[in-house]
Order: C-alpha cells, then structure tokens, then sequence
C-alpha cells in the first residue's frame, strides 16, 4: 500500500491511498482519495462498491452532486485555462450514467463555490474558448491508454461535451 499527499490546487490538499490488487494477471489497484475540509453538500452517502470476484462493499462517499460541483466548480475558476481535460470526460460519464437531482446539484455548486470563495457564472462563459484552443489537447486525451487516465474512455471522436452547467439560468 502506498500513500501519498495530493495538492492539485493549493488550498484542497488531501492525501491518496493506492492499494495493489491483482487476480491472475490482471491488475487493477484500489485508488481512494481522502479529503477534509471541503463542504459535502448533500451529505456524505453509503455506496456499493463493485468487487471483482465477490460482492459489493459499502464505503461512505461523495454524493454524485458533490463531485461534479467540485469539478464544475474547478471548471469556472480555471476558464479556458483549464489543464483537466479528465474532469470534462467524468462529468460527461457521471451525467450519463446517474440521475442528478438538480437542486441538489446546484446546492452543491454554491457550497463548494462559497467554500472556495469562487465567483460563479456560467460555465459556457468561463470556457467561451475552450474548443478552438484545446482541441488538440483533447485529442491527445482520448487517445492515451484508459490505465493513464484512471478514467473511462471518452468517445475519441467527439469534442468536450457543451459548456452548460446549473449555474446557468
């Protein structure tokens, strides 16, 4: 097991628990980020977490609402600046995947915006330019191995996905 410090901006530090994990020859190590003093608006939820060869364990988690404020939130404040092109592909996937209980999401969003002291506006306005330059970038994101993202793969062929988010009226 390792365990290593994670600053990706100054002020949310935490630390990250990598776990080895291996059955036969496949590989695939158990990653948890550990966070405090963040707000977690809704609260903090039990989730099952899928097993490869047993069942599901239950670990207490982020609610889906606070992972994508956290990334939309990233988002704004970096504008086309931006250097994440994993959060755009997880919160395509999250979005797809799960439900979103909007008043819950934009609860979020003004928490973790207000924590952060952040200014919202709409994300299409803090990414106005974001597909004529980063393109390339996003190009390249697709096209690395999913085991260099640590996130499901994005459709290769398709930009990043619109720039919207709840903070739009």
């Amino acid at each position: 097991m390792k365990a290593r410090e994670i600053r990706e901006e100054a002020l949310y530090a935490g630390v990250r628990i990598v776990v080895p994990d291996h059955v036969h020859r496949a590989r695939q190590p158990l990653r948890v980020d550990v966070n405090v003093g963040d707000p977690v608006t809704p609260s903090p939820t039990e989730i099952d977490y899928p097993a490869l060869l047993t069942e599901p364990f239950r670990v207490v988690a982020y609610p889906i609402e606070t992972v994508l404020a956290e990334k939309v939130v990233t988002m704004i404040d970096r504008g086309d600046t931006t250097t994440r092109e994993r959060d755009f592909a997880d919160v395509a996937l999250l979005t797809r995947r799960h439900d979103i209980d909007a008043q819950r999401l934009a609860a979020a969003v003004a928490a973790t915006a207000s924590h952060r002291q952040s200014e919202l506006r709409p994300l299409a306005q803090a990414l106005n330019t974001l597909a004529g330059t980063r393109q390339a970038d996003w190009d390249r994101y697709v096209r690395r191995p999913a085991s260099k993202t640590r996130s499901p793969r994005p459709t290769p062929t398709r930009s990043p996905p619109s720039s919207t988010s709840p903070t739009q009226s």
